[in-house]
């Protein structure tokens, strides 16, 4: 058999006997828990000037609501460069708001908030956008 018979056949066999792709299936459990959207704050600071955070969020439908984890991570910015401080935040709420306070430590302060949503058949749901918050001394 010579070589571009080979490669015809070859390429024939394979290539026509391909199926197309076919699209991903999004997994059921990531749709049947409702998304956390319209993430907000409102900043203030307390009489001793810790940073309070009211936050509040929606969601389409609180049928299959069983909690929500608000999670945070706090970044500092001072002359020794960026620390970054995980804390999560407990217990889970259920409901649509909650509020945070931390100390402010240097003259700059980001906090990031994102609300992951768990439901009464303990799928978890896909995290909110991460909101940021600044704090100034």
């Amino acid at each position: 058999m010579n070589k571009s018979l080979f490669i015809t056949l070859f390429f024939s066999f394979f290539y026509l006997n391909c199926n197309p792709p076919e699209a991903i299936v999004e997994p059921s459990h990531s749709t049947r828990v409702p998304v956390a959207v319209n993430l907000q704050a409102t900043k203030d600071t307390t009489d001793t000037g810790k940073a309070r955070i009211s936050l509040t969020w929606t969601v389409s439908d609180m049928t299959n609501i069983r909690t929500f984890e608000v999670q945070r991570a706090v970044s500092v910015f001072d002359k020794t460069g960026k620390v970054t401080k995980y804390n999560p935040m407990q217990p889970p709420v259920t409901t649509t708001s909650i509020v945070d306070s931390f100390t402010i430590t240097s003259d700059t302060t980001y906090a990031y908030y994102s609300v992951v949503p768990t439901g009464k058949d303990r799928f978890i749901g896909k995290a909110s956008d991460t909101l940021q918050v600044i704090f100034t001394k």
